[in-house]
């Protein structure tokens, strides 16, 4: 996914460890691009970035940027995987959560 921030990204961050898994966030292609904003010229930095989940092990890090790219894959097919409810399927779940709620729940 294509994202942007005003602070220069690092390459590898590592989100969290829990329960033996590490939660990755990987960055590629970081460009410097200046734009306006309100009359005042801001830098940013746009990148592609995806999230990984793999098995926490020693030496972590140094794994990482061994297998940065089979890794950084990884990340976008797990992101094509994974469908985003659309605004109407949302809508429907909530309209369905509200009326077991007014109705007692569902049974």
């Amino acid at each position: 996914m294509k994202v942007q921030s005003s602070i220069y990204p690092e390459k590898i961050w590592v989100r969290k460890i829990e329960l033996g898994d590490a939660y990755i966030k990987l960055r590629n292609n970081i460009v410097e691009k200046e734009v306006e904003n309100e009359g005042v010229i801001d830098t940013i930095y746009e990148f592609d970035e995806v999230e990984v989940k793999i098995a926490n092990r020693p030496n972590l890090i140094q794994y990482i940027e061994n297998n940065f790219s089979s890794l950084f894959e990884k990340g976008i097919q797990e992101e094509a995987q994974f469908k985003h409810p659309t605004t109407e399927e949302r809508l429907e779940a909530l309209e369905l959560a509200i009326l077991e709620m007014m109705l007692g729940g569902a049974k």
